[in-house]
């Protein structure tokens, strides 16, 4: 139980550090641009306007680490537990989606 606690107090933290600075640059390039442009600018303007910050690297570490929050339903398993479809279905369609935004860069996918 102890690693999983950790495990969980690890990811609540790493989201936290994410949406702070997700929040922190979404905010400011709505300020600066508009809300329309965070959703419809080019994948190359948006990254020009996320250069100022760890925003950039949060989004990707973010992407990547869908793979690693699958370890929730591996831990779930080997403690004997049964795992609900919600529990598996969520983390496999957000890392397909993430992987997808990332790979054909779809810049709503921000939101």
């Amino acid at each position: 139980d102890r690693c999983f606690a950790a495990w969980n107090l690890f990811l609540s933290v790493f989201s936290t550090w994410g949406v702070y600075h997700m929040g922190k640059g979404l905010y400011n390039m709505t300020e600066k641009r508009g809300l329309q442009f965070t959703i419809c600018g080019s994948t190359g303007e948006l990254v020009q306007n996320l250069q100022d910050g760890p925003t950039a690297l949060a989004l990707c570490l973010f992407c990547f680490s869908k793979i690693p929050e699958l370890m929730d339903t591996v831990f779930l398993i080997l403690k004997g537990k049964k795992v609900r479809f919600l529990q598996w279905y969520h983390h496999a369609t957000v890392m397909l989606f993430c992987w997808m935004a990332l790979a054909t860069e779809y810049t709503p996918g921000l939101w």
